[in-house]
């Protein structure tokens, strides 16, 4: 298989009094600083000094917490779970990208925009008579407030374009317009869009490799230990 692991260096796990020594008192190494497989090369490896301790709310696949390592982009997962957990590789909320909207908005006072996100309805009701695209954007963000989310649902683009996303990953989450005002890019899309990512199963060793464009997000969700290493090109 032409597979090979280049040891070159050594990457340190050190516990300072954490519990990550042997019986010697001799702090744990993971050795390899260079990674190479199928002619692929990993610049960056990071662990988890010690096991960390993952505790979601609820039963598994319910709620959800970033994987503690963070490469931005992931190449190379390893990881031991004590007990059965999920992953879910590429997670990304709904979203949906505004274009061909104009601004100032000069024709949409008292229009509704009404949303269904992750669940919510949310129903904007415009005041003001010419909106820049980031005062459309509080509009709708104080409105998703008022109707209980936690978080802000609107954003405004580099191009000056509105963008609507959720929060929720994977199936949990989803995004619908149910009521749209093209002239700011957002027209009615009822049939609601949904979440991204991958969800498997893992309990004990688990390990994968990952093509060139690794997955820039990992959530997981269960109650375990778990010790992670993960090699990418950051």
């Amino acid at each position: 298989m032409n597979c090979q692991l280049v040891l070159d260096g050594h990457l340190s796990v050190v516990g300072d009094g954490c519990g990550c020594s042997d019986s010697s008192g001799v702090s744990n190494t993971v050795r390899g600083l260079s990674l190479e497989c199928s002619s692929q090369s990993f610049e960056a490896i990071k662990s988890t000094d010690c096991a960390a301790q993952i505790a979601t709310l609820g039963t598994i696949g319910q709620n959800w917490v970033e994987l503690p390592i963070t490469l931005g982009m992931y190449r190379l997962l390893s990881l031991k779970s004590s007990a059965a957990i999920r992953l879910r590789i590429g997670a990304a909320p709904a979203s949906i990208a505004g274009s061909a909207g104009v601004f100032p908005a000069t024709t949409i006072n008292g229009s509704h925009l009404i949303a269904t996100i992750d669940g919510v309805v949310v129903d904007t009701t415009f005041a003001g008579g010419s909106l820049s695209a980031l005062q459309v954007a509080a509009q709708i963000n104080a409105a998703a407030i008022g109707a209980g989310l936690d978080f802000l649902p609107a954003a405004v683009t580099e191009a000056g374009q509105l963008t609507l996303s959720g929060k929720k990953t994977g199936t949990d989450g989803s995004l619908a317009i149910t009521t749209g005002i093209a002239a700011i890019g957002l027209p009615t899309a009822a049939t609601p869009i949904k979440g991204s990512g991958s969800d498997l199963d893992v309990w004990g060793a688990f390990l994968v490799q990952f093509g060139q464009t690794g997955p820039s997000r990992i959530q997981i969700s269960g109650n375990a230990k778990i010790e992670i290493l993960a090699a990418g090109t950051p």
